[in-house]
């Protein structure tokens, strides 16, 4: 007769899970049915419970798993929102440089009637109105790594809220 070994966990407290450990089951499609795993007892079924500490396996998938990636994602979220404050500055202030020179070609175009001027002057517009539009949503990147930034501080138990870089305002996650 093949031997069959199945796991399934059960949680019993918070510092314990029990595992059954079921061997030599004759009815395959009794094991699939979870619900159906305490009406399999008989002759053939042995049942072996092992407890296994639940706060060492815990512990180990903090250290191994949860702790760097939290750590990761502090780093992430300071340094992108960081990148984003700068390139949402920059486009601000590129777009603005370019308002103010395509306002002066607009005032010589019509003033020396010269259509590369004019179409210049709209080309400059229109790179304006894109950095401009650009700066938002990078500004709008750099509150949303300040609000992530901040939501991880509160899981580690930290207290403390980050300012946001572009407003100086600590933002309430939700």
């Amino acid at each position: 007769m093949e031997k069959i070994v199945k796991f399934r966990p059960e949680v019993i407290n918070e510092d314990e899970i029990q595992i059954e450990n079921i061997e030599n089951i004759e009815n395959i499609e009794n094991i699939e049915n979870i619900e159906n795993i305490e009406n399999t007892e008989n002759d053939n079924t042995k049942l072996a419970v092992k407890k296994i500490g639940s706060k060492t396996f815990r512990t180990k998938i903090i250290e191994k798993y949860i702790r760097p990636n939290m750590i990761g994602d502090i780093e992430n979220c300071f340094l992108w929102r960081k990148r984003w404050e700068k390139i949402s500055t920059t486009s601000f202030c590129l777009s603005e440089i370019l308002g103010l020179i395509q306002t002066g070609l607009a005032f010589s175009a019509a003033s020396f009637n010269l259509v590369l001027v004019s179409y210049l002057a709209g080309m400059f517009g229109i790179l304006c109105i894109a950095l401009n539009r650009f700066g938002s949503y990078s500004k709008n990147e750099s509150s949303e790594k300040t609000s992530q930034l901040n939501e991880i501080l509160v899981i580690v138990g930290i207290k403390d809220k980050i300012p946001d870089l572009m407003d100086g305002i600590v933002h309430e996650s939700s």
